[in-house]
């Protein structure tokens, strides 16, 4: 796409410049399709960044309607999911920072920043933003987490209390040479009650983590704008654009955390060892 765009924009400078050993005359030559032709390949090279993350993003499993009764092998899919896209991320992360760091060897950092105020402010501005950034959407997901935890230490207090009830009172009866099998029936029961509890709110926790990650979309998208400025600073001729990674796959990632915790309380999750209680 890239290689395109060039071609067009040598093409319509040799149009445009009669000194040009390949210049034609304007009656020749439909310069306003070219224009279009121009601003269309352009168009099409700044939208791939963010066609490709929403894509990726489409591509996550979604929230399984029940997350107390999802089978081991229902679980292994929805990770399995999750994974392959994770893996393609840092697949193009990689790629990116490889061809980030090619090119920057072979161009060469540009010196003349340093004779130049105007640049060296730029610079400066640039990374004042990008911190400005950074800033914020650090402090909107602190407070996505601290409202988490707040809200599942005051439910999860209750049910803490109760776990080490029934483990008490599991261990109780085993040294008294008592039944125990009704005993872990409660136990049982008690999970399950625990899993359609906390996962209604595991389920929001999740929903909420993907609205604020569609709330900062463009402010991930102005940060890579703003790095690839000053890459192009600070390396004259820098060819690269952040199409598909930098900060906004890093936030995708942060919603991948949440979206991967979706079974947490699933029973299935929970062995009888984890609330105390062994086998007979």
């Amino acid at each position: 796409m890239l290689r395109n765009l060039l071609c067009l924009m040598v093409l319509l400078f040799r149009i445009c410049d009669p000194d040009s050993s390949s210049f034609y005359s304007l009656k020749n030559v439909n310069v306003e399709r070219i224009l279009i032709l121009l601003v269309l390949s352009f168009s099409c090279y700044v939208v791939k960044a963010q066609a490709t993350a929403e894509s990726l993003l489409n591509e996550l499993p979604p929230i399984p309607e029940n997350l107390c009764i999802a089978s081991t092998d229902a679980m292994d899919n929805f990770e399995k999911g999750i994974r392959a896209v994770e893996v393609k991320i840092e697949n193009i992360q990689l790629q990116e920072k490889s061809k980030r760091e090619k090119a920057e060897e072979e161009i060469g950092f540009n010196q003349s920043i340093f004779q130049n105020p105007a640049a060296e402010a730029r610079l400066t501005a640039i990374g004042a933003d990008i911190e400005k950034c950074r800033i914020k959407l650090n402090d909107a997901y602190g407070k996505y987490i601290e409202e988490k935890i707040a809200v599942q230490e005051k439910i999860g207090l209750g049910f803490h209390q109760r776990s080490y009830d029934l483990s008490q009172e599991y261990w109780e009866a085993k040294q008294n040479g008592g039944n125990t099998q009704h005993i872990q029936d409660k136990i049982i029961a008690f999970v399950q009650f625990r899993c359609d509890t906390l996962s209604q709110i595991q389920r929001r926790n999740i929903e909420t983590a993907h609205d604020l990650l569609l709330n900062q979309w463009e402010i991930y998208e102005k940060m890579n704008a703003m790095q690839d400025e000053s890459s192009r600073i600070m390396f004259t001729g820098y060819p690269h654009s952040t199409q598909n990674g930098g900060f906004l796959l890093d936030g995708i990632k942060l919603y991948i955390e949440e979206l991967r915790k979706a079974f947490e309380w699933n029973p299935a999750n929970v062995v009888m060892d984890e609330l105390g209680v062994g086998s007979q």
